[in-house]
């Protein structure tokens, strides 16, 4: 039986070849499937709005494979579109079984997938099916082989998978749990794609949340306008720790302590957080934009490479970026892109009062004005002059009142 699978299923492949890569199936409909609510309760596949994608073209461009219709077709990702039909040949062989019945049940899904999409999706039904199941084949087939035998890839999976960071981000995420959370949790009943996967990764715990935000705070707009930065704080005697905590956006303050989970700046550091960001604003999640938000509290907190370094010093910020990191950090939060935070309105509120505490400000003063040796110096022999001129009038005092 398998040999009759593969036998028929390289002929398809073969084919697929001849006729934009599509596999050959008996679907003779040519129907275009155009028509389907323009606010389907099943949309969260969305096409980046011009004003964040000319931001940064790289962090929403795929670079290697295309997934989905809206790249679908692109010349630029065509090499890898035989690499599909390979993957389907050997999870056909896998699975023990056609490439008829994988094909009739994507086919059954069709209406449901189409509505996913935001876009209107102009393929035809038999154009669409077929793009789906190679694609979902294609992320299957990976992850397989990521949990099975790697021993057994070929150098053309290793350069394939070497380019799919967000696949093995996702396959770390879930097989090794990097973020100490289960996937059974509630907020993994309904998972929408694999960018709301890592998004649900990135949320702080489910009480941290509750006591970061309130319906109050949200609806009637308590936002942050500004906020003191990292130097700053330290200069009024903030002390900046590592937080344990697992999750990497959950920041706590108490008793002039501010807790920050590690963080790395990477290659990929701007390519996740500008889709997690673009995905909270399209998506309407009926919840604050936790990983916005945080983004945000990041840019007030780092305004140059002076607070990049005190965050390193602190082991807080690992750098494997170079250059001006506080750019990078500035500009994933542009008015075009983030809005004033509210989740941590509370935390930044704390904040604004230590540095404004009296004594903090007493503490700030001082340091600024003894910022250097030469000063303490100079400024303490001052006062000992003063204080020997003092004693020497007194002392002249005493002897001609004696006299």
């Amino acid at each position: 039986m398998e040999e009759k699978a593969s036998g028929k299923l390289i002929q398809n492949a073969s084919a697929s070849t001849k006729s934009d890569h599509h596999l050959v199936i008996n679907n003779k409909s040519t129907k275009e499937q155009n028509s389907k609510p323009l606010l389907s309760p099943n949309r969260c596949i969305y096409k980046v709005p011009v004003h964040l994608h000319k931001l940064d073209e790289m962090s929403y461009t795929p670079r290697v494979i295309s997934i989905g219709s809206l790249h679908h077709g692109n010349k630029k990702l065509q090499t890898l579109e035989n690499y599909k039909v390979k993957y389907l040949s050997d999870f056909v062989l896998r699975a023990q079984t056609s490439p008829e019945d994988l094909l009739r049940i994507v086919k059954d899904s069709e209406e449901r997938v189409r509505e996913c999409y935001v876009e209107n999706i102009r393929l035809n039904s038999d154009k669409f099916v077929n793009m789906t199941l190679r694609d979902a084949v294609f992320v299957i087939e990976y992850f397989l082989r990521n949990m099975f035998r790697p021993e057994l890839w070929t150098d053309e999976d290793r350069i394939v998978l070497k380019q799919c960071s967000v696949v093995v981000t996702l396959f770390l995420f879930v097989f090794f749990n990097t973020q100490n959370k289960s996937i059974y949790s509630p907020q993994f009943n309904r998972i929408i794609h694999f960018v709301d996967l890592i998004r649900r990764f990135y949320l702080p715990p489910t009480d941290a949340r509750e006591d970061s935000y309130s319906l109050y705070d949200y609806v009637y707009n308590q936002y942050v306008e500004d906020m003191y930065c990292a130097s700053q704080l330290a200069e009024a005697g903030l002390i900046f720790k590592k937080s344990a905590s697992r999750c990497g956006h959950d920041p706590k303050f108490q008793d002039g302590v501010l807790e920050i989970p590690g963080f790395t700046l990477d290659n990929d550091t701007e390519l996740y957080a500008r889709n997690l960001m673009a995905l909270e604003q399209l998506h309407d999640y009926q919840t604050p934009v936790y990983i916005t938000d945080y983004y945000r509290f990041l840019d007030f907190l780092i305004d140059t490479d002076k607070d990049m370094g005190l965050l390193r010093r602190n082991k807080i910020l690992v750098n494997r970026q170079g250059g001006n990191c506080a750019t990078i950090v500035n500009n994933l939060c542009s008015n075009e892109v983030a809005y004033r935070p509210t989740v941590y309105y509370e935390l930044c509120r704390e904040l604004f009062r230590f540095y404004n505490n009296p004594w903090n400000s007493w503490k700030i003063k001082l340091r600024r004005d003894f910022s250097t040796p030469w000063v303490i110096v100079t400024t303490t022999s001052a006062i000992f002059l003063f204080v020997l001129t003092l004693a020497q009038t007194h002392v002249c005092t005493v002897i001609s009142t004696v006299k």
